[in-house]
């Protein structure tokens, strides 16, 4: 990992890999690297948002690389300052000061605030931005390590709700109808901000690129001689429900290879994907004991308790942000329900994982786009 104030790129020399790490050879990969010449890859990676931002992109000059990775960089910490419930002075946080009456708010606030309505309405309420009184309770509660009370979970119920929350499109204000009420963009922002980085590194020509965000992925054009870039779906038997990018045979910047011998686990899939976003949300890094349940730290708006686990949703979209929500929204729903709201949404493939107890098998549910990949933990699953 390089350091936060640094601005030197890794750097690796792009070869053709062996056609065993590729889905199929095509003419156009091949193309690709007679057309481009020799291209090099090069990656940055820091942190962010409670994460790690990773950043990939394959050129000719490293200057044009440099230029765009600071740029995203710049951008990042921008949004963040506009977006994040955790920190103070975010224009979210003043908005929660100052918006009971309509308050004009940037285009970027505005945008995400847009899409969490679209997406509230199109879950039926499965994902709800403006439950920021609960996460905030069950977050202390994980840090306590301390249940908070049914009349707590009751009273940051009162206090939650979209239908709290009025958001005029016409004039770009918001209003809270209850002042009480506090908003949480943690389900759709990330995938708003990976989108953001990733126009950057387009409009900077760099059509080979990817970014990173703990596993909200936005990736373009693949590496040249690749069909696309390698994402491992990861499994449910341990802390390692991210997806995981690997790009080239010799540098894998957010990648460990499965072993047997140290009882790593396997991952789900192994898929190749390129002009594409995909999110993975699951209770394997957060979660709390609630009465002898497993309970996520991805809240049902309607109950106030997470939901229960383990589960792990992987959601591909054309955008991270449409990848990042209805991640969000299917867990909430759960198996069949949200795999019929992304079949009513095209453009949506998902993959569904669950299971009973540490020792029972995976059950696994998938959409019919959803790639099949080249390997499954097959031992795993009913």
């Amino acid at each position: 990992m390089l350091d936060v104030t640094s601005t030197l790129l890794l750097r690796y020399s792009v070869r053709v890999v062996a056609a065993s790490f590729l889905v199929a050879w095509s003419a156009l990969a091949m193309a690709q690297e007679t057309e481009t010449g020799k291209l090099e890859g090069y990656d940055l990676t820091f942190p962010a948002m409670g994460s790690t931002i990773t950043l990939n992109a394959y050129s000719d000059s490293e200057a044009k690389v440099e230029q765009a990775f600071n740029a995203v960089r710049r951008e990042i910490d921008r949004l963040v300052a506009i977006l994040s419930d955790y920190e103070p002075d975010s224009e979210l946080n003043r908005l929660h000061r100052e918006a009971t009456t309509p308050t004009p708010i940037s285009k970027e606030l505005f945008d995400v605030l847009a899409e969490s309505d679209l997406w509230y309405h199109r879950s039926d309420g499965a994902f709800d931005a403006a439950i920021g009184n609960l996460t905030r309770l069950w977050r202390e509660a994980r840090k306590r390590r301390e249940l908070p009370s049914k009349v707590e979970v009751d009273q940051a119920l009162q206090r939650s709700g979209w239908d709290q929350i009025r958001l005029n499109k016409s004039d770009r204000t918001l209003m809270l109808l209850d002042p009480r009420v506090r908003m949480d963009l943690g389900g759709i922002a990330a995938g708003y901000i990976v989108d953001r980085a990733f126009q950057i590194l387009i409009a900077h020509d760099l059509p080979h690129a990817l970014v990173n965000d703990g596993g909200d992925i936005r990736c373009g054009e693949p590496p040249p001689g690749r069909d696309g870039w390698r994402i491992e779906v990861g499994s449910l038997w341990s802390k390692a429900s991210e997806n995981r990018v690997e790009t080239n045979a010799r540098s894998a910047t957010a990648s460990r290879t499965p072993s047997n011998q140290r009882g790593a686990p396997l991952p789900l899939r192994r898929i190749y994907l390129k002009n594409a976003a995909i999110t993975t949300s699951g209770d394997l890094w957060q979660y709390i004991e609630v009465e002898g349940q497993r309970r996520s730290h991805i809240l049902d708006p309607k109950t106030g308790y997470g939901i229960v686990g383990p589960t792990l949703v992987t959601v591909i979209a054309p955008t991270c942000i449409h990848a990042d929500v209805a991640a969000t929204a299917v867990s909430v729903l759960g198996r069949e329900r949200g795999l019929a709201m992304v079949l009513e949404n095209p453009g949506l493939e998902v993959l569904f994982a669950s299971r009973s107890s540490d020792e029972s098998p995976i059950d696994l549910s998938v959409s019919p786009g959803f790639p099949v990949g080249i390997f499954e933990d097959k031992h795993a699953l009913k």
